[in-house]
């Protein structure tokens, strides 16, 4: 896995690329929110795609799709990489 070392936020990710969360802002319930949807330091996520009206934004994290505001999606800063580490498929690699 190659390493871009450029810190930016989620809501900065373009679409078809690919990050590591490196930390979850926000703070009480939003936060717990965060943090209970999967999006953990660690986690590796790509941006899928926007609304038409580009709000919210769909990423796809631990094998599922997850649309986020870009207001909460600019609270997570990311870490750029060249790919994921795993693969996803989506419902096919339920089983696996």
């Amino acid at each position: 896995m190659l390493n871009f070392n450029i810190l930016m936020t989620l809501k900065e990710l373009e679409i078809g690329k690919s990050a590591v969360i490196t930390s979850v802002g926000g703070s009480g319930a939003l936060r717990q929110h965060f943090l209970d949807m999967g999006v953990i330091p660690g986690a590796e996520v790509t941006a899928e795609k926007f609304a038409p009206m580009g709000d919210p934004m769909e990423l796809q994290i631990h094998g599922y799709e997850l649309t986020l505001r870009l207001s909460e999606a600019a609270q997570i800063d990311i870490e750029p990489i060249s790919e994921r580490t795993r693969k996803h498929r989506g419902a096919s690699d339920i089983n696996k």
